[in-house]
């Protein structure tokens, strides 16, 4: 009888300890359901890789993409656990909406432009129609109206770089301007002149009626490299929705090799996406992994933030830096 039930214990055993072995394995082979949240923009590149490519598919996740119009929206919604993980989000504004409460934020990758190959530029008409006056350099921007895109933070990069250059800032009228009217408000008189970041930087740069008053704004007059674009999740998403996140960040892992491995293919997936014009070169943001983000450029960006007044606290910038044991 003894012998019976020693038999049964181990047989139990056995079967519990199975269980545990093989279970991690059934987990990862369900299909589990996510929300994240993106800008549509060039630094949401990882997101239509990874969907373009399969990589959520490939483990196991399927992924509901909710669009916002309007830069830093969506960053409160990944916060509080609505969404796992954002992507697109402005550098300068994901500083400006995190300083208050950094640790509960992570960051997943990072887009960064160059001075060889810049993402912004500021833009205006060759010939403007009457009475509007023809801008051809940055001191006949005194009295003018500036247009940068709502919901950023570059009003005070403009105001900044402006000032630095010898311009009153307080003589120039910045105008918020949303996604939709970004292709527009040059021809529709809203604006005198504009800040763009790619993919209108090239959009604009093609067309023979627009003058460039510099190219590269940002990066020549700020710094280089200048990171420019987030990709994030928080710490509830990991805690709560710990699973799903970690499968979108590993997917977001693939896609960054896909975009550093293929760059071109990468244009013709943003394309694709974004809904440009097939024809349209522009210039693509390098990519960085949260394991390679430089500490370096991250206290740049964060000295440089505090001068603009983006930032008017101190914080701890890197409590935002995921953690390899945090995605495993």
């Amino acid at each position: 009888m003894k012998q019976v039930i020693l038999t049964l214990v181990n047989i139990i055993l056995a079967a519990v300890l199975i269980g545990i072995l093989i279970y991690p394995r059934i987990q990862a082979g369900k299909v589990v359901q996510t929300k994240v949240v993106y800008e549509p923009n060039l630094y949401a590149a990882p997101l239509f890789v990874a969907m373009e490519k399969g990589y959520f598919d490939e483990l196991h996740v399927q992924v509901e993409a909710e669009k916002t119009d309007r830069a830093g929206d969506e960053i409160d919604e990944v916060v509080k656990g609505k969404a796992t993980v954002g992507f697109g989000a402005p550098w300068n504004t994901f500083f400006f909406k995190v300083s208050s409460r950094p640790s509960a934020y992570r960051v997943v990758a990072s887009a960064q432009s160059t001075v060889t190959t810049p993402q912004t530029a500021l833009v205006t008409l060759k010939r403007p129609p009457r009475p509007r006056r023809p801008i051809r350099k940055l001191s006949q921007l005194l009295g003018r109206r500036v247009g940068f895109l709502m919901g950023s933070k570059d009003h005070f990069l403009l105001r900044y770089i402006l000032k630095k250059e010898g311009v009153d800032p307080e003589l120039v009228n910045f105008v918020a301007l949303s996604l939709s009217d970004m292709a527009t408000a040059l021809d529709d008189g809203v604006v005198d002149a504009l800040l763009v970041v790619e993919p209108f930087r090239s959009l604009y740069l093609s067309r023979k009626d627009i003058r460039v008053l510099q190219d590269g704004f940002v990066e020549k007059n700020f710094f280089t490299p200048y990171p420019i674009g987030v990709t994030y999740t928080s710490v509830v998403a990991l805690d709560l929705k710990g699973n799903e996140a970690r499968r979108v960040i590993h997917a977001v892992e693939r896609a960054l090799e896909f975009i550093r491995a293929f760059p071109e293919s990468t244009k013709m997936i943003l394309r694709k996406y974004l809904e440009l014009p097939d024809t349209l070169d522009f210039n693509l943001p390098d990519f960085t992994g949260y394991r390679d983000i430089d500490l370096t450029t991250l206290e740049r960006l964060y000295q440089s933030l505090r001068e603009t007044e983006v930032l008017l606290r101190d914080f701890d910038y890197k409590d935002l830096l995921l953690q390899p044991h945090e995605v495993k």
